[in-house]
């Protein structure tokens, strides 16, 4: 489960205490939300923008007076005897405060990295929240923190969290995952003939090949995908998008899936031509390889629900009586892939990402 490698460690009724570098837009609500849960406290902020941090602890509930800001450890502790909230400017300051978990969410590799190994070397957990950290250093940090006997982990409410809590359940239950990623979407205006997209230039679809935008025929997957791919042709210069390989970077890390193409094969596909599409080319889909990680953008109308944001995965499962019942359950399944294959047909789960994101997930 999500806070269970911590909460392991602290039998009851034992309180984990963890401390925050970085009281921004990720940062501030975990202060904030720690209030509710029994035995997570954030009692200590780092940040530079010391009214950022006052402003979490004071909207979680904490009294003005119950705040001390300190500029040493020796202060910080002081403050900390009678239960007051520390916030300190200087993030060294809290390797040596008596906490059990140091959370990064600075968004700066460099100093994320640097306070990350601080805090292996002092003997505390470490949750990285910050995605830049974890894409760049992540399988050193997480080498140093098994050496020291300590946890390291991404938050579990983004989406590198979230796939990785869908691979892990699946690889549990037996099934192999044949894909992840996360989703985007678009929208296709059938009247005007355009496909939309924040942030991207409209891409017109001529009246001759409308066609490849209709719901994918069985075994046809190859084909509509590619041409989906040449009407959206503008949008490949906004592909490389520093913040979705960093999320695809710690998926990678903490799964093992490993993008099929450089880039990914990114298709423009429904939500229910998932499983059909993302799939091996042996069963009809777009994948060379088995265990791939991808970005779809769902391509849906005004009427359709929508997923962005959200995660997936694609897994096989050979036994057929839990085909059926996750068939039944209402997850999507692929009806192209030969029945008599050795791992069974292709099913998608999603996720819709729910925020804030929250600690924790254990590797």
């Amino acid at each position: 489960m999500i806070c269970q490698p911590l909460f392991d460690r602290a039998l009851e009724p034992q309180v984990v205490r963890a401390a925050l570098i970085g009281c921004g837009s990720f940062g501030a609500p975990l202060v904030t939300q720690t209030r509710p849960i029994p035995r997570l406290e954030i009692r200590v902020v780092a940040d530079t923008d010391i009214e950022a941090a006052r402003s979490a602890f004071l909207r979680a509930g904490a009294d003005e007076s119950d705040i001390a800001v300190c500029g040493s450890c020796s202060s910080a502790l002081q403050a900390m005897e009678p239960w007051k909230r520390v916030i300190a400017e200087d993030a060294t300051i809290l390797m040596d405060l008596p906490v059990h978990v140091e959370v990064t969410a600075i968004r700066t590799p460099e100093a994320g990295a640097r306070y990350d190994c601080e805090a292996i070397r002092h003997s505390k957990h470490v949750v990285l929240v910050d995605k830049e950290a974890d894409s760049v250093v992540g399988p050193i940090l997480k080498r140093m923190a098994d050496r020291a006997g300590v946890v390291l982990t991404t938050d579990g409410g983004d989406q590198p969290g979230l796939l990785i809590g869908l691979v892990s359940w699946a690889r549990a239950l037996g099934l192999e995952v044949l894909c992840g990623g996360h989703l985007h979407e678009c929208f296709y205006e059938p009247e005007s003939g355009t496909i939309t997209m924040d942030g991207h230039p409209p891409a017109a679809v001529p009246l001759e090949a409308q066609w490849a935008i209709e719901p994918i025929p069985e075994g046809e997957s190859q084909r509509y995908a590619a041409t989906r791919r040449r009407l959206t042709g503008l949008w490949r210069p906004y592909e490389e998008d520093g913040d979705t390989f960093a999320h695809i970077a710690v998926t990678a890390n903490g799964t093992g899936l490993m993008p099929d193409t450089p880039v990914c094969h990114r298709p423009l596909l429904r939500l229910s031509e998932l499983p059909e599409a993302l799939c091996p080319t042996s069963d009809g889909g777009i994948l060379s390889t088995r265990g791939a990680a991808d970005l779809p953008t769902l391509l849906r109308t005004e009427e359709a629900s929508g997923a962005d944001g959200g995660v997936f995965i694609i897994v096989s499962n050979a036994v057929e009586l839990s085909r059926d019942i996750m068939a039944d359950k209402g997850l999507l399944a692929n009806p192209a892939a030969p029945p008599c294959s050795s791992t069974g047909p292709t099913t998608c789960a999603a996720r819709r990402q729910p925020y804030p994101s929250l600690p924790l997930w254990g590797r």
